[in-house]
């Protein structure tokens, strides 16, 4: 199932650029392309009774928006961007080899496609507001932490620990936004967004040790 949907998300934002190049000017511009930041505050929640979210972290994601417009007021989302993403969680001593809680801090990369629909209001002025729903699928290109399996011997919170993260993440994506038009074609963007991680991303620790990742953060993008 996971295999399908990240070959799915690939797709599809393939096709999409491809029906970019091939599109004619009209009235209606049916596909979008911009580029976005997205500073953001991520963290960890845990579904295990021994592991417990443990705070914050300051996240970052870069790159590419995509828009397919299926009508004056709806569209196909997605992109592709690179993600920092992770977060702090606590185990609990009942379960370590120490008998001692630990303190773990994960930092992960991903490549990240977003697959969503946009519904847009009419322009009012030089603004449109939108709201977007979808899912995120991030493939995991980097992971550094504490290495929860060989502790307390790599006791640090920048080992590679990239066996024991899980390859595919998918989170549910929520954002509200608005556009502003600065001329012909172009417009600003900016959007709050919330994700609510689907998966476990911790592969091959300790049993039961479970860990999603979530975030809240600003999109700030132009589109062309």
């Amino acid at each position: 199932m996971v295999r399908r949907i990240s070959v799915i998300s690939v797709l599809i934002f393939f096709y999409c650029l491809n029906l970019m190049a091939q599109e004619p000017e009209t009235e209606l511009q049916k596909i979008r392309l911009g580029i976005k930041i997205a500073p953001s505050v991520i963290w960890m929640k845990s579904k295990s009774k021994f592991v417990d979210g443990d705070g914050s972290k300051i996240g970052f994601s870069y790159g590419l928006m995509l828009d397919v417009n299926l009508s004056k007021n709806y569209a196909f989302g997605t992109g592709i961007d690179i993600a920092y993403r992770g977060g702090k969680l606590k185990v609990d001593g009942d379960y370590t080899v120490t008998n001692e809680d630990i303190a773990a801090t994960y930092t992960l990369q991903y490549i990240q496609i977003p697959i969503t629909i946009k519904m847009m209001t009419n322009e009012m002025g030089y603004i449109r507001y939108f709201g977007q729903l979808g899912f995120e699928s991030g493939f995991n290109i980097s992971a550094k932490g504490t290495d929860v399996d060989n502790y307390p011997s790599s006791p640090g919170d920048k080992e590679s620990i990239a066996g024991q993260i899980a390859p595919f993440n998918l989170a549910l994506l929520l954002q509200l936004g608005l556009e502003y038009s600065i001329g012909g074609k172009t417009s600003l963007a900016f959007s709050l967004y919330y994700s609510n991680g689907f998966l476990d991303v911790i592969s091959s620790v300790q049993p039961n040790y479970d860990a999603r990742s979530n975030g809240l953060g600003l999109n700030i993008g132009v589109f062309f």
